[in-house]
């Protein structure tokens, strides 16, 4: 019934729709969104959603601490000082450490946010930025988070054509597991601070028809 911390990454209607509905029905703690808008009506229904429950929004930026409890963190690492029209790049990029490990949420930051973080990237699990496509997971950028265990959220048979060759070869290349949630349905990393486990619930996935 509460969600003590709510992200909206960027305004793009695959990241926050049906965010507005979330807000509205449920006790909200903070929001943190990029300080970037748009026009759309989806971005509009959740601003009136915010400002019905009375609620502050909090900028996602690089340099704010979200949650700072015993050894539990979690830091925003982007924007940093992103200009332009470009929505993915304002993409809120979140690191939470507990422990020993490490995950890193990309959102659908490119490869021009990517370069701007000078911030401790390294982590565990790296939640692929924009969805596997081409400009996003640049080499250089990976191998900053070297990470074990690489998540690409996508659609199956999606028309962009997510995840590229490209994104999916720098990410085998640098050594990580590479889970999706086209192939694998619901991924669920479970850690203790020391070690991290991975369930797959396959039985979610939706295959396209032949």
């Amino acid at each position: 019934n509460k969600i003590d911390y709510l992200i909206a990454t960027h305004p793009h209607a695959d990241h926050i729709g049906g965010m507005a509905t979330v807000v509205s029905k449920l006790n909200i703690g903070k929001i943190y969104m990029p300080k970037k808008s748009t026009n759309t009506k989806t971005y509009e229904k959740l601003l009136v959603a915010i400002q019905n429950k009375g609620l502050k929004i909090h900028t996602a930026k690089a340099g704010v601490n979200i949650v700072k409890v015993g050894n539990l963190n979690i830091d925003i690492m982007a924007p940093v000082y992103i200009t332009g029209d470009d929505l993915n790049e304002y993409s809120a990029v979140i690191k939470v450490t507990y422990g020993n490990n490490k995950f890193l949420f990309m959102g659908d930051a490119g490869e021009e946010s990517e370069r701007q973080i000078t911030a401790d990237v390294k982590a565990d699990v790296l939640k692929v930025g924009h969805h596997g496509s081409k400009t996003s997971t640049s080499q250089s950028f990976l191998n900053k988070v070297k990470p074990k265990y690489a998540v690409i959220e996508v659609g199956a048979g999606n028309s962009y054509g997510h995840p590229t060759s490209a994104a999916l070869t720098r990410l085998q290349n640098i050594g990580a597991t590479i889970y999706r949630t086209d192939k694998d349905g619901t991924i669920v990393f479970t850690s203790d601070s020391k070690t991290i486990t991975v369930n797959k619930k396959a039985s979610s996935i939706k295959q396209n028809a032949p």
